[in-house]
């Protein structure tokens, strides 16, 4: 909700991020997906290429399809 902000929640990019930082510790695959698209496209984060690669690889062998699709996009510098 932090990330669009909706249902009263007002967006704040940062607290998402925390939020989901702290799902990451637990190696919660939609964190590590959430987190690696956070990086990627720099919101509540600066944007870092090699920390979203290493969130979308986490997310992926966790089971998240999108998320390899998503670091393959990356490294083939389709997204950059």
């Amino acid at each position: 909700a932090y990330f669009q902000g909706y249902d009263g929640v007002k967006k704040n990019e940062a607290k998402a991020v925390q939020l989901f930082k702290e799902g990451e510790k637990s190696r919660d695959p939609l964190a590590c997906y959430e987190l690696g698209r956070a990086y990627l496209y720099g919101r509540g984060v600066k944007k870092d290429l090699n920390m979203a690669l290493a969130y979308l690889h986490e997310a992926a062998k966790q089971g998240i399809n999108e998320a390899g699709v998503l670091a393959e996009k990356i490294q083939s510098n389709e997204i950059h």
